[in-house]
């Protein structure tokens, strides 16, 4: 890919709030799809009865909804409940969609470094 590419790229991407938080020489690095040296520092555990800048998808028998909250991944009833993590760690994981028969889930990750369209089973499980 050339700088070019990735500098028009992240430009554009620059509106959101994923670009805010990494230095273009990063970015540079990300749109070549490296593997982030990275390590989070700590852990920590919240609940919260709101959230902005979500994305949400009801499953095909209506019976579960996905949202996304800080970059991770949930499942919950459609009915109420506790919601369920299915991706968690550094990566920004957004836009999540059932497939026509809520067996898998696709949505958009930088794990590798750059966004890219990932896949996993409802569980959560074969990411």
């Amino acid at each position: 890919m050339s700088e070019d590419f990735c500098a028009k790229f992240f430009y554009k991407l620059s509106k959101s709030f994923i670009c805010n938080v990494i230095c273009f020489g990063f970015a540079i690095t990300a749109c070549e799809a490296q593997l982030l040296p990275m390590n989070p520092e700590r852990i920590i555990s919240f609940e919260t009865t709101e959230g902005s800048y979500m994305d949400v998808d009801l499953s095909p028998d209506g019976t579960q909804i996905l949202f996304t909250l800080l970059g991770d991944i949930y499942k919950i009833p459609s009915t109420g409940g506790i919601a369920v993590q299915l991706t968690r760690g550094l990566a920004v994981n957004i836009h999540p969609v059932w497939s026509p028969d809520g067996k898998q889930i696709a949505y958009i990750s930088d794990v590798s470094g750059a966004m890219h369209v990932n896949t996993m089973d409802a569980d959560g499980t074969g990411q």
